[in-house]
């Protein structure tokens, strides 16, 4: 999911090095493009998804008290 006011995607991501069946994670991507770990080692792309949801809800809560896309 992109939040156009914090300007970062916040997602899943498969990570094709991973050595065993826990190879999912839970990323932020701003607009430069670099992915930024959030966690990893979940085994379905919904495990990840929710963590990365449950980053973006902190990260609205976190951002909101500034005015952050007001």
């Amino acid at each position: 999911m992109y939040d156009r006011n914090l300007g970062c995607y916040y997602g899943a991501q498969f990570d094709e090095a991973a050595d065993s069946d826990k190879a999912w994670l839970a990323i932020k991507v701003y607009l430069d493009g670099v992915p930024l770990i959030l966690c990893e080692g979940f085994a379905t792309e919904d495990e990840a998804e929710l963590c990365a949801l449950q980053e973006w809800f902190e990260d609205r809560e976190r951002n909101s008290q500034f005015g952050v896309g007001a």
